[in-house]
């Protein structure tokens, strides 16, 4: 499997488990896991970037759903998920053409570069 076929697989691995089982950190973490130690260190970036966009979107979305009670919450929510499934199509179409150096916005970065 090439590089861009394996960016790809990432870029869609990590929505997929989200839209089955609700939890969207697995398919990225499972494709960081084995893309890591990549000899394509472009793979292995795209990888680490990805995983590091779900674990924030994630505390993004619980941070919204908490403030749920005091109505802001479902605000965030939709502007969340706008925002998200913009990016979301911005990245796919990027790395469908082998640009993989989109970051999506409010992505904190948790797993930093093993070159940092």
């Amino acid at each position: 499997m090439d590089s861009k076929t394996r960016i790809l697989f990432i870029c869609l691995a990590q929505f997929l488990p989200e839209f089955l089982i609700g939890i969207p950190i697995i398919g990225s973490l499972v494709c960081w896991l084995i893309w890591k130690d990549d000899t394509d260190p472009l793979v292995a970036d795209y990888a680490r970037r990805r995983l590091n966009t779900n674990i924030s979107w994630t505390l993004w979305f619980l941070a919204a759903g908490l403030l749920c009670y005091i109505f802001v919450g479902f605000i965030l929510i939709i502007a969340l998920g706008i925002i998200g499934l913009i990016a979301i199509i911005k990245d796919l179409i990027r790395a469908s053409q082998g640009d993989t150096s989109y970051m999506f916005p409010f992505t904190v970065e948790f797993i930093r570069s093993p070159q940092a």
